[in-house]
């Protein structure tokens, strides 16, 4: 999240209509990037019984494209999580490993694509 040029960074398990609240009022934010598609959709579901509009007021989106970003009114934009590249990955990288033991870290890098939905789309003016 940022705020005035810094970025803010808010960590919760659950998302309660009090957080989402207390998030609005402290941020001054107008966009919530979320860790995952359920806390986006829960922040969605609360900014809403707030009065908060998504997107007219606010703009959100969660990470990894789950079966959540579906089922949110506006529909949820999110970036989605590769998974089977990803595990593929883990699995080369780790019989990689049981093959050369003192193999230097690797990093990889895979594309997540974002897949725009109406929670970041505004209303015509």
């Amino acid at each position: 999240l940022r705020t005035g040029g810094q970025a803010r960074v808010f960590t919760t398990e659950a998302v309660d209509r009090a957080f989402a609240a207390t998030l609005l009022a402290s941020s001054g934010a107008d966009a919530f990037i979320c860790a995952n598609d359920k806390i986006a959709a829960d922040l969605v579901e609360h900014f809403t019984a707030l009065g908060v509009g998504v997107p007219a007021d606010v703009l959100v989106a969660g990470v990894d494209d789950c079966g959540v970003a579906s089922t949110v009114d506006v529909g949820l934009t999110t970036a989605r999580q590769p998974c089977e590249a990803l595990a593929e990955a883990a699995l080369e990288l780790m019989l990689g490993r049981l093959r050369t033991r003192r193999m230097p870290a690797r990093q990889v890098l895979l594309e997540a694509p974002v897949i725009i939905r109406g929670s970041t789309l505004r209303p015509a003016a």
